[in-house]
Parts: structure tokens; C-alpha cells; sequence
């Protein structure tokens, strides 16, 4: 059997670099699109309320997003814990008895969030080796 040349597994190191990419992007903003809906669906409350909750939910999320598009690694590594606290913020939400499907994209985004992150964060520690 023929062995991969250096240039074939470079395209696949790339490949593969731009899908994870492009996974953490997707979940990301899925992420500030769930807050937005869910915030939306806050029934009793004024509208500048709902904006308020919505911004104070997506803060996090946005001190991170010039780091996650310029691709450095340790706010990468900052967003992966943030991530985890938005996870186990969705997982409390669907164990309530009023789950909607805003609380299962929320789950499905941050744990997506998550996984992405630590594999682009994995991969890259292993190419700077």
C-alpha cells in the first residue's frame, strides 16, 4: 500500500482544519440566534427588557468572537469554559418541565461550541509540535 505523501496529508490537515473552523462559526452564532429567539419568547416583560436579557446573555460570547475569527488559540481555549457554562445552563433548562426546542438548539449549539473548540485547539497544539 502506497503511503501518503507530505502534500496529501497537509491538504487533509487543512481540510480538516477548515471544517472544525467552520463547525465552531456555525455553533457560535446558532448560539447568539438561540439567546435572540429565546429572549424573544420571554412573554410578559417590555421589549427593551428583552433586549437587555439577550445582551447580557451574548456578552461573554462576544468578548470572544475577534479572537475566534482571528484563530488564536487561548481565546479559544477561554470560549471552550464559557462554553461549558452555557451547556450546563441549556442541560438545567431541558430538564424543566416547559423544554422547548430553543432549550434543545441551546444544548445541541453550546455542547457543538465545546466539542469544536477542543478539537481545533487539539489538532492545532499537534501541528506546532
Amino acid at each position: 500500500m502506497k503511503k501518503p505523501d507530505s502534500d496529501e496529508k497537509n491538504s487533509f490537515e487543512q481540510s480538516s482544519f477548515v471544517f472544525i473552523f467552520q463547525t465552531i462559526l456555525i455553533c457560535f452564532y446558532g448560539l447568539i440566534f438561540t439567546f435572540f429567539l429565546s429572549s424573544l419568547f420571554v412573554t410578559p416583560i417590555s421589549v427593551f427588557s428583552k433586549i437587555i436579557i439577550w445582551v447580557i446573555q451574548i456578552i461573554p460570547l462576544l468578548a470572544f468572537s475577534f479572537g475566534v475569527h482571528a484563530k488564536h488559540v487561548r481565546s479559544m481555549i477561554w470560549l471552550s469554559f464559557i462554553s461549558l457554562v452555557y451547556c450546563m445552563q441549556a442541560v438545567l433548562s431541558v430538564l424543566e418541565e416547559k423544554r422547548g426546542i430553543l432549550d434543545i438548539s441551546e444544548v445541541f449549539f453550546s455542547s457543538g461550541l465545546f466539542l469544536s473548540l477542543i478539537l481545533y485547539i487539539a489538532k492545532r497544539q499537534r501541528t506546532l509540535k
